[in-house]
This record gives C-alpha cells, structure tokens and sequence, in this order.
C-alpha cells in the first residue's frame, strides 16, 4: 500500500510540474507579444516593489469529497462546511502567489467502517454494508496566480471583475480517524469583484487532489479529490503599484498644451524675423558675429516631446517640433542644446526607467541627425530616470524629453 501511494505521488507531482510548464510556455508566449520593442515592457506587465500590491482574505463555503463509494451517496448528503485564512500578493500585474490555511468537514461512505456508522440507508447487499463516514481536516496550501484580465485587455483600475485561474501544491491532513495526510494538487479559478480601491469580494473555486489513501480506504481510485466552493473578502494594502495606472492627459488638456506650443512657436517665428530684419543692417563680420549671438540668447527657448507610457517611438507632431528646432539650429550655428530623457517614476523599475529615459534622449538625437542633417557635437545626452510628476502633478506628463538650450 506505502509503495503505491509513492508511486501515485510521484505521478501526481510530474503531471502537476507538466501543468505548471504548459501555463508558463503559454503565459510567456502571450506575454511576449505585449512587450515593447524598446523599453522591455508594457502596461499589461508591469513590476510591483516588494512592498506593493498585498492582499489578506478570509473565506468560507462549500466542500464536496470524492471518494471510492460517495458517488452513491445522496449529492445533498454530501455537502459540508469549511473556511479559513490566506495572504498573497501581486509581484507583477499578472502574476501573484498567495499561502492560505482551511479547516473543513469531509462527509461520505466506506466499507471499512473507519469513523464511520453503519446505515441501512446506503446497503448495497448483503453482506457488504456502506458505513457512513465523518471527519475533519486541515488543507495548507500555495499558489501561483495569473491575471489573465490583465493579460490580454490591460491594466483598467475600474475594471470589475478579473479573472486569475491558478495552480499549485498543498498539504492536507485529518487528526480524526482515519489520521491520514496527503500532498494536495491544486487548480482552481479565483473570481474577484472589486468593491472598492482595497476591497474586494471573490468567487474561489478550488480542486484539490489527494492521494487514494486519505479518506482511510485503498478502493480503485488513483486520487481522490476535494472540490471546495469559497466566498471570500479580501483586503488589499500596500502601495497598489499594478492596478491604477497613472492617470493620461484629457484631451482638453492636449488642446490647451497644443494651442500654447502653437503660440510659442508664432513668437518665435516673430522674432526670428524681427532679429533677421535688423541684423541685415549691421556691418562688418566681428560685430555681426556679436549680434548673432546674442540673438541665440534671445531666441533660443525649451522644446517638450512627449511619449507614450513604456514607449520611445515619435509621433507625426513630435518630428513636427524637431523641424522647428532644426530650422532655427541651422540659422543660429552657436548655439548648442542639451537633450534630456526622463520617464514615469511610478510605473517601471529604476532600471527600467533610466534605460527608457536614455532611449527617449537617443531617439531625438538621432531624428535631428539623421533626419534634419544637425551636427551631433552641438547636442549633449542626459538620461534623468524615473521622476515624479513635473508639470500640473501629472505622471503622463514625465514621459518626456525636454531640450534646452545652452546659454
């Protein structure tokens, strides 16, 4: 009997590592396809601190066991109670683990007659009799989950309901008769309703497969198995880096921020001309240089590109900007600028962002390069990082470069 309820756990735990491969191969592949090109990832997986995204719950429902003869049991006979405790957290916006403790009821039927009483409600005829069994038992178990809601539509902080299915191993014992224990195989699907910024409720749908053993009878099972039926109320603390994601600018406000680089751009337009009027009157080439100089001074002013979350690509009204800036480097050749990149310091690692800044600072300098024929020794680099919100509190708003002149 020991060698075969080896054997058994030995087949339970390769098939359970064989799951485990297939979700993760999948998990990868999908996730691979959302990654972008540039910074190495997107907003759909996104890393939380260590400190970020825990959650507590408390839950309790339903159990059914299935055991060699409880089949033949009445299914409203099989029902019993059970609850308990499990903390987790959200190391990425799609994948979580969790550990968690339940104490719960096992009802059925047996042929030994291990804490159990002989019925004639179950005789299945003479002389094997089915004895009606009663016991408690305690399930440890850990999980992996996986946000599949996430995953494939995104990260929405209204988002009601997320779908995260999940796998794992556990460990099941009962102290009653027959005092067996058993490593549990877990799968199941947690449905969770958000009801607030920290709370939510859950549909926990779990199976646990144990060894044939458990319920103190070897009948023609493999494994038996519990199916448990969980409501639940969670607590989520922590700074919940996943879920709400920095808030983008209204297009009210794009048309303000447009409408004023519109207006920056007439002005420089303005003195441009202005400048180009009276320089023409000027003799001589040593006091020429000295007013084109000092026309740099004064025309010279900051230029904002903004980006994307987690992305370096330029729009259409970015390279749009850069031929301004172009046009006047071309007619000032003093004057030089410092480029410099910056990201969102509350999506992203520090590593993350201070790659994703140098790229950003790397894309303009090579679209006034190559595109706008600027010589590169009169553009310096600088990668600021991650920072916090720089213009109106606004995160979306630090996704940017801003170029300077230097005067």
């Amino acid at each position: 009997m020991k060698e075969k309820a080896n054997s058994n756990l030995v087949l339970l735990g390769s098939r359970l590592v064989l799951a485990v491969a297939l979700v993760l191969c999948t998990l990868g592949n999908v996730s691979a396809q959302t990654v972008v090109r540039e910074s190495g990832f997107s907003d759909r997986y996104l890393q939380n601190n260590i400190g970020s995204d825990w959650f507590v719950g408390v839950n309790g429902g339903a159990r059914i066991y299935f055991g060699d003869h409880n089949r033949q049991m009445e299914l409203s006979d099989r029902f019993s109670a059970g609850g308990g405790l499990y903390l987790g957290k959200w190391w990425t916006s799609v994948i979580g683990t969790r550990i968690g403790y339940s104490l719960q009821t096992i009802k059925g039927v047996t042929q030994t007659g291990v804490h159990a009483t002989r019925t004639d409600e179950y005789l299945i005829g003479r002389p094997h009799y089915l004895y009606e069994q009663k016991f408690k038992a305690g399930h440890l178990y850990g999980d992996a989950l996986f946000n599949v809601s996430n995953l494939f539509f995104g990260l929405k902080p209204e988002r009601v309901y997320t779908l995260s299915p999940y796998i794992g191993l556990g460990w099941m014992r009962t102290w009653d008769n027959p005092q067996a224990d058993a490593v549990s195989a877990n799968i199941g699907l947690l449905n969770l309703f958000r009801l607030s910024s920290k709370l939510d409720f859950a549909l926990d749908i779990r199976g646990a497969l144990v060894d044939d053993h458990f319920d103190g009878e070897v009948g023609g099972r493999e494994q038996e198995g519990l199916l448990s039926i969980d409501l639940s109320l969670a607590y989520r603390f922590g700074k919940t880096v996943s879920r709400p994601e920095p808030s983008g600018m209204s297009s009210a406000e794009l048309a303000a921020l447009n409408e004023r680089l519109n207006q920056v751009r007439q002005e420089n337009a303005t003195l441009r001309d202005q400048i180009t009027t009276q320089s023409r009157d000027l003799q001589g080439s040593y006091r020429t240089q000295i007013e084109r100089i000092t026309e740099w001074k004064d025309v010279a002013s900051d230029v904002y590109i903004r980006f994307e979350l987690g992305k370096s690509d330029l729009s259409k009204e970015a390279r749009v900007q850069l031929g301004f800036l172009a046009d006047l480097l071309r007619t000032y050749t003093e004057g030089t600028y410092t480029i410099t990149g910056y990201a969102d310091a509350f999506t992203g690692t520090p590593a993350i962002n201070a790659r994703l800044s140098r790229t950003r600072a790397d894309v303009v300098k090579n679209c006034l390069i190559r595109e706008f024929g600027i010589d590169g020794s009169r553009l310096k680099i600088v990668a600021a990082g991650g920072v916090d919100t720089q213009y109106y509190n606004d995160p979306a708003l630090s996704r940017s470069v801003v170029i300077r002149p230097n005067k």
